[in-house]
């Protein structure tokens, strides 16, 4: 059963919003490390129960973030592996259309 529908963007377009989701979660992944550093660091100054529970809360968020981030760079390579069987399919289908003889209706 063939699917039908209309790509409403172009094989390139996907690849290039992947890369640039793919290049945003690269960021967060930076912040989120130099924010774990920083509540890390902040052992050194930050004690008692205050500083303790910031640390608890921001340990307990973490496998969250981790989670949200894992997921974005599912979709972005979901994207770009979609957009390269879009690629290879309209390459198969022009070197078929290649292969049919140009003179059935004689």
């Amino acid at each position: 059963m063939a699917l039908e529908g209309t790509l409403r963007v172009t094989p390139e377009e996907l690849i290039q919003k992947a890369e640039s989701v793919s290049a945003h979660v690269s960021s967060v992944q930076k912040h989120l490390t130099a924010m774990r550093e920083a509540v890390e660091h902040s052992r050194g100054y930050w004690n008692g129960e205050a500083g303790d529970a910031h640390r608890r809360t921001y340990e307990d968020r973490q496998p969250v973030l981790e989670e949200i981030l894992k997921r974005f760079q599912e979709h972005s390579t979901d994207l770009k592996l979609m957009a390269q069987n879009y690629i290879q399919a309209e390459k198969a289908a022009v070197e078929i259309i290649q292969e049919l003889p140009s003179d059935v209706i004689s």
